[in-house]
């Protein structure tokens, strides 16, 4: 499986750049990335109503479903792979397995257009089901590529590829708003156009990487049973991470309407901002350089006890001024009618600053301790629907997101206990880290 692929093996694998470098790369692009769709927001909540993002954010959370089974999450695997070729397998075994499972899906909505009204949250929204298919393949064509380049150690790349995506996305919902009379089709359409954009220029740019699918059927079949904890503990682990993530959205639009859905949506995506600046960009790294370091080395205490205070202290202005000033911050800057989306997100900025702390430093992967993960997401995924039902006997919406709130910091402080314990990484370092950053900062004001 490894013949003829040594000199492209080293070529890929030679000329490393450091965790360090690696991260500011991708975080740099990022950053400008996040900073335009920042800009773009008051714009665009302008454009669209409320309904039409809560309703966007529904369909978001079923195609990231569909995309997570069709995968099996072999595409996590890719960055572990010993060697290209076992890379190429795993990804075109993605592409394939989630072609499949997108196909039969398109055809049972075809052949029972009934089924559709499950789904009628809007008199618009069971008529753009069709593109679900369409929507989950693209999302995981980008998440194989994501992989690759971070597997070719192409960071620099990967980087610009992102930002292109991110801009194309932003201009496409600007531009179909117009076209669509404010409905949420253009939501849709600026993601799987963005996201497209994303890969065609990364296939464009790793001209190393041989992007024809291998044919050994043999081959396929002895790389995925090396790598069958994946789709045993990480599927049913991401499914979990992904019904946590959208049965609040869902029931909101259900119980509520999509009006309510559309506040705590436009609430979740300002709370995950620093995330998405600064958390996926640095887990993209993390995983691939933590499972290098931990194969040569033995442990990752010392990535963990370093990573962890710097990136509560990157995260944790935006946290405090929402979490104090949330309500009249939304109502200046995305108009007066979101004011309650600003409510929501002082109430959930505390949980949302762990999920940023902690999120991305998720040692389970590196460490093969993917049973623990999956335990992990079962008891986030218990604490978050006990938190709906409390939440809803209590009282009304308000009272469901404080609930929420308090089940989400319960989970992920557990989960920044178990990243610690696991990784070995002493508190009292982490401590030392911390006070010599911040004298950093005072020594540079």
């Amino acid at each position: 499986m490894t013949s003829g692929s040594d000199s492209r093996e080293h070529k890929l694998t030679t000329d490393r750049s450091g965790f360090g470098t690696s991260v500011v790369k991708l975080l740099m692009s990022s950053v400008t990335a996040q900073l335009i769709v920042l800009a773009s927001a008051p714009l665009i909540s302008r454009l669209y109503s409320p309904d039409a993002i809560g309703l966007f954010g529904v369909f978001v959370g079923i195609s990231s479903m569909i995309a997570m089974v069709g995968t099996l999450r072999f595409e996590m695997a890719i960055v572990v792979a010993r060697g290209v070729q076992e890379a190429q397998y795993l990804f075109w075994a993605t592409l394939i397995a989630t072609s499949w499972l997108c196909i039969t899906i398109g055809a049972v909505f075809f052949v029972v257009p009934e089924l559709s009204a499950w789904f009628d949250l809007s008199s618009t929204f069971s008529a753009f089901l069709w593109m679900l298919p369409l929507s989950s393949f693209i999302h995981v064509a980008t998440l194989g590529t994501i992989r690759i380049a971070g597997k070719c150690d192409a960071f620099g790349r990967l980087a610009i590829a992102s930002f292109a995506g991110r801009v194309t996305d932003v201009t496409v919902k600007i531009l179909l708003a117009f076209v669509y009379d404010y409905g949420w089709a253009g939501l849709i359409w600026g993601t799987i156009i963005g996201e497209a954009v994303t890969v065609l220029l990364v296939l464009l740019t790793l001209r190393n990487w041989d992007w024809k699918p291998p044919r050994s059927i043999r081959n396929y079949a002895k790389v995925l049973k090396r790598y069958q904890r994946f789709p045993v503990f990480n599927l049913p682990a991401a499914l979990c991470s992904g019904l946590t993530d959208a049965i609040p959205l869902i029931l909101f639009a259900i119980i509520f309407d999509p009006y309510t859905a559309g506040m705590l949506e436009l609430s979740r995506r300002v709370l995950g901002r620093p995330s998405s600046m600064l958390g996926n960009q640095f887990y993209t790294v993390f995983y691939q350089k933590s499972r290098e370091v931990f194969v040569h080395e033995g442990t990752i205490a010392p990535i963990i006890e370093r990573a962890l205070p710097t990136l509560a202290l990157l995260v944790l202005g935006p946290f405090l001024v929402v979490g104090l000033w949330g309500a009249p911050l939304f109502s200046f800057v995305f108009g007066a009618e979101w004011t309650e989306a600003g409510s929501y997100a002082a109430i959930l900025a505390p949980a949302w600053f762990l999920r940023a702390v902690s999120g991305p430093i998720r040692v389970f992967n590196t460490l093969q301790h993917q049973a623990i993960d999956l335990s992990w997401q079962l008891f986030h995924l218990a604490l978050t629907l006990l938190a709906l039902g409390i939440g809803c006997l209590v009282g009304g919406p308000r009272e469901v997101v404080i609930c929420l709130s308090m089940g989400m910091m319960l989970a992920f402080i557990v989960h920044l206990s178990l990243n610690i314990r696991l990784s070995g990484a002493s508190l009292s370092k982490m401590g030392t880290w911390t006070l010599s950053l911040i004298r950093q900062r005072k020594h540079a004001a």
